[in-house]
């Protein structure tokens, strides 16, 4: 009984420590127009969100953070974005972003349907490269 409880707070601590590295690096070379506009943002999240959020948009990049990664993707290396419903939903990252590579591949990642979080993941794809592919369905 001991073993898995020891094992889960292994692997939740292996992921806390490798989410708030990546977080404070992409804190760390944020401009102050990015800042302000994340805390705009953290406004409208919901509380887990805004401790743990699932992407974060700096100098023309998406810092994505997922379970065991968190990559940089540039809009530059992007040729659509695809958002639609996530039906196997985990809590309230009800939204499924597809990211599709210029130079072939795919990336995708649970997002929280919030409205003004969505709007600003697109208003900055299209602003980053304007030839971009936005299909929400």
């Amino acid at each position: 009984m001991i073993l898995p409880a020891f094992l889960i707070f292994i692997g939740a601590t292996v992921f806390m420590r490798s989410f708030f590295k990546g977080y404070l690096e992409v804190i760390g070379v944020m401009t102050d127009e990015d800042l302000e506009t994340m805390e705009k943002l953290e406004k409208t999240r919901w509380w887990l969100e805004k401790q743990l959020p699932s992407f974060i948009i700096y100098s023309g990049k998406i810092r994505v953070f997922k379970l065991y990664s968190q990559p940089d993707i540039s809009f530059t290396e992007l040729s659509e974005i695809l958002i639609r419903p996530n039906y196997f939903s985990r809590g309230r990252q009800n939204k499924l972003v597809i990211f599709k590579k210029s130079k072939g591949g795919s990336f995708f990642f649970g997002m929280d349907s919030n409205p003004a979080q969505e709007e600003h993941l697109l208003n900055k794809a299209v602003e980053y490269n304007p030839n971009i592919i936005i299909t929400n369905r």
